[in-house]
């Protein structure tokens, strides 16, 4: 149980990670970023204990933040369920088991 406690408080600190570099990419790597942190949330969905929704609205968040109007909502989306859905079938290890 501790294990599991440890790894999911660390898959958080990678989670707010991405979200802050996401949050932060500029004009012209924001779609590379994004692909890479929805990839990355997508695998630690499970440790993390966070639902694919909720990944999702953070990641749009992020994306938003640091793109404001000049992001599409549309295709933002459509890379985030991608990404996501690429982590959840090749999840990420935190640790020895």
């Amino acid at each position: 149980m501790r294990a599991f406690a440890s790894n999911g408080a660390s898959a958080h600190n990678v989670m707010e990670a991405c979200l802050r570099k996401l949050s932060a990419a500029g004009e012209g790597s924001r779609h590379n970023a994004l692909r890479a942190a929805a990839c990355t949330l997508g695998g630690l969905l499970d440790v993390a204990g966070m639902s694919a929704a909720a990944a999702e609205g953070q990641l749009l968040d992020a994306v938003l933040a640091a793109g404001g109007v000049r992001v599409d909502q549309h295709n933002a989306i459509a890379t985030i369920r991608w990404g996501l859905a690429k982590g959840a079938r090749h999840p990420l290890s935190l640790g020895a088991h």
